[in-house]
């Protein structure tokens, strides 16, 4: 056995990732940098560098990032707005480091218990805090529904979803005790009702049941998409009626329609249409590669000159940005790391696995045109470090 420091530290620091995903950006932050050295420090993770680059996600995911590294010398942006650009989406860059990271001492199935366990710190507390009125840290009296902690409204929800995925298929399982199933259901039912009651987050909330649909689908197969279609037909209905959170989330999006269609812009849904109106425009303006890494708030600051509009520093949309910084080519790797993600996802011996990163590519599609989740430091690197992780639960990538 292993006994050098790297192995032992190791799994330690990937738990603290784990619950950094959950908890802390400063956390995770600092725990992947020391994932990284003790990786290049251990004998087998460097080794496992290397190798790490026969899976295509890894391999397509790097080649994404060398795309934005190059991105940079034809940008016109000031070398803050590049590398600030560089430096969100490091974590592509470093996807062989981390798959090489999780592979070593079952450390793909710590990090994925880790962040389980942080999301249901994250749902009790935030249930806590509404039950008892006393909001804390990320919370607000002023906004009733924002019941976050750790992370804002949006990824609190997010979060929950994901993590709602891996314990909802254990409650479908035969093959556990029937006080682990009630166990189950009931952390279930907590980050259900913190997801959907609570907290409010639109984005979120589509994904939490888009992705737990999916789950009853890949759990069931022919059974599932009836069971899917039954439960969207009573549940979606009753959340609208029921939910304070969904059904305020609801009415606000209703009165967002409305004021757009009377000429009223400022308002969230009206903001980002105007934001993606503009990014198409910008990427007329250079279609084939782009403005270069780190260009859009230059640019769309250039573009609404003159104007009324509010400035922007992002489109909030993955694909508006990608294809005006790094234009139809970027657009295109981007695409096919996707592609590969499904067919090392489709690889996967692991049928539990493979419908947890099936589910969480799917919410991350869901959100690719109103938000910037596999762009953003936060969301992006949580994409990456739990969809590694899982792709790391299969017997050809683990070593122990």
């Amino acid at each position: 056995m292993d006994l050098t420091i790297e192995n032992k530290l190791i799994p330690f620091v990937v738990l603290v990732i784990g619950l950094g995903i959950a908890a802390s950006t400063a956390l995770m932050s600092m725990s992947y940098i020391l994932l990284i050295v003790l990786t290049v420090l251990h004998s087998v993770g460097r080794r496992l560098i290397i190798d790490s680059f026969k899976n295509k996600f890894v391999l397509l995911g790097f080649v994404f990032y060398l795309v934005i590294l190059f991105g940079m010398l034809w940008s016109d942006a000031d070398f803050h707005d590049r590398s600030k650009m560089a430096l969100r989406v490091v974590g592509f860059g470093l996807l062989p480091l981390f798959f090489a990271g999780l592979r070593i001492q079952n450390a793909a199935k710590l990090l994925l218990k880790a962040f389980i366990v942080g999301e249901v710190l994250s749902a009790v507390i935030s249930i806590g805090a509404w039950y008892f009125n006393h909001p804390v840290l990320m919370g607000t009296k002023d906004t009733i529904f924002y019941w976050a902690v750790f992370r804002g409204h949006l990824l609190h929800v997010v979060f929950l979803a994901i993590a709602s995925n891996f314990i909802l298929w254990q409650v479908f399982s035969n093959e556990i005790s029937k006080k682990r199933w009630i166990i189950y259901i009931v952390l279930y039912l907590l980050l259900f009702y913190d997801g959907f009651f609570l907290v409010q987050g639109r984005t979120g909330q589509v994904m939490m049941l888009a992705m737990n649909l999916m789950i009853v689908i890949l759990r069931f197969r022919l059974k599932g998409i009836i069971m899917a279609i039954i439960a969207a037909v009573i549940v979606v209905p009753l959340l609208i009626k029921f939910s304070p959170a969904v059904k305020d989330g609801v009415s606000s999006y209703q009165q967002d329609q409305q004021l757009y269609k009377q000429g009223n812009s400022d308002t969230s849904t009206g903001l980002r249409k105007q934001f993606h109106h503009n990014s198409i425009i910008m990427f007329k303006q250079s279609p084939v590669f782009g403005h270069g890494t780190g260009s859009y708030p230059s640019h769309y600051k250039a573009l609404i000159s003159g104007t009324s509009q509010p400035m922007n520093m992002q489109p909030h949309g993955d694909i508006y940005l990608i294809a005006v910084e790094l234009g139809a080519f970027g657009l295109c790797i981007f695409v096919i790391m996707l592609l590969a993600n499904i067919f090392e996802l489709y690889c996967l011996k692991n049928r539990y696995m493979q419908g947890m990163g099936f589910s969480l590519l799917l919410g991350y599609l869901i959100a690719l045109t109103q938000n910037s989740f596999f762009t953003d430091n936060v969301s992006g690197l949580a994409f990456i470090f739990i969809m590694l992780a899982i792709l790391a639960c299969n017997k050809k990538n683990e070593v122990i």
